[in-house]
């Protein structure tokens, strides 16, 4: 729908900083005094607003932004859009396990980052209801072995998935850390953690471990994974 304040085609691009556009349109085109919002002032900046009016103005060092607001894209468009930007995030592909007394277990994992120097914390974020949830908070251990490119056999044995009385391992060539956490034979390299913290975020816990123990097991690049949508694996 148009409004009376927008700018015709062929004006200046209102999405476009320009300060000798928005000098000028300020007082006549875009708030007009009836509507005028009351500026504020946030770190430098001024922001009129007005939500009688299709769009809200930054003003920074005599530029402005002049802003529509998106009144005619869904809910369900910007969901889409958001988890496509997301799903460009790059990660890896990981093989976290974790072990305590005879039980055993993995998880094929995307979340896993570096997130300290010193010492040297690792994060692994593990969905809720997960069998291995239990195995790292008994233990306070975990193991992420990182795959390489190209290693899909492996990544198809571990994405179906194991109950906690199943065989995770079963046909894969594994040693153990001390603890009796699997270690890949295969992988490109694993990292030996202990536990340092844990927190709920949502739908997740995010385990935080301290590397106390690794190895580089190849010279292949590391697998590494792109989505379709930040709302899912």
């Amino acid at each position: 729908m148009s409004h009376p304040h927008k700018p015709k085609t062929g004006d200046p691009d209102p999405h476009h900083e320009t300060s000798s556009y928005c000098l000028t349109a300020l007082p006549r085109l875009i708030i007009p005094p009836y509507q005028r919002g009351g500026p504020t002032s946030k770190q430098g900046t001024l922001a009129w607003r007005n939500d009688s009016l299709p769009y809200y103005i930054n003003v920074f060092r005599l530029r402005c932004t002049i802003i529509w607001k998106d009144d005619n894209v869904s809910s369900e468009d910007k969901k889409d859009g958001i988890g496509a930007a997301i799903g460009r995030i790059p990660s890896g592909v990981f093989i976290v396990t974790a072990a305590d007394d005879e039980l055993s277990t993995a998880l094929l994992a995307s979340w896993v980052q570096q997130v300290a120097f010193e010492p040297p914390l690792i994060a692994v974020a593990v969905k809720e209801g997960r069998p291995i949830r239990a195995l790292i908070e008994s233990s306070n251990a975990f193991v992420v072995n990182v795959l390489a490119e190209g290693q899909n056999s492996i990544l198809g044995h571990f994405a179906a998935g194991f109950g906690p009385d199943e065989d995770a391992f079963d046909g894969i060539a594994t040693s153990k850390t001390a603890g009796g956490a699997a270690i890949l034979t295969d992988a490109l390299a694993h990292i030996d953690c202990k536990l340092h913290s844990s927190m709920q975020i949502s739908d997740h816990i995010l385990f935080v471990g301290e590397a106390v123990g690794g190895e580089l097991q190849g010279e292949d690049p590391p697998y590494v994974h792109l989505r379709k949508s930040g709302f899912s694996y």
